[in-house]
């Protein structure tokens, strides 16, 4: 079973961000490419969200197994 990829539009400012017990924490912001993303100092469990800044905060949460999004 394949895993989905995200796909993220280039020239837009996103923000990384993880689920913490006081809500949601940006980790990182990003400004996509046409190249795939690497995110370095990502913590290797928990639930992450990219959102680009201007959304309406509809994107799917997911976790990080085995090196592959898991989409929730």
């Amino acid at each position: 079973v394949e895993t989905p990829v995200s796909y993220l539009e280039p020239g837009v400012t996103y923000l990384v961000q993880q689920w913490t017990p006081a809500g949601w924490k940006t980790l990182q912001e990003i400004e996509a490419t046409k190249e795939p993303i690497r995110l370095a100092n990502v913590p290797a469990d928990g639930l992450f969200w990219v959102v680009a800044k201007e959304s309406r905060r509809l994107e799917r949460v997911f976790t990080i197994h085995e090196g592959r999004q898991r989409w929730w």
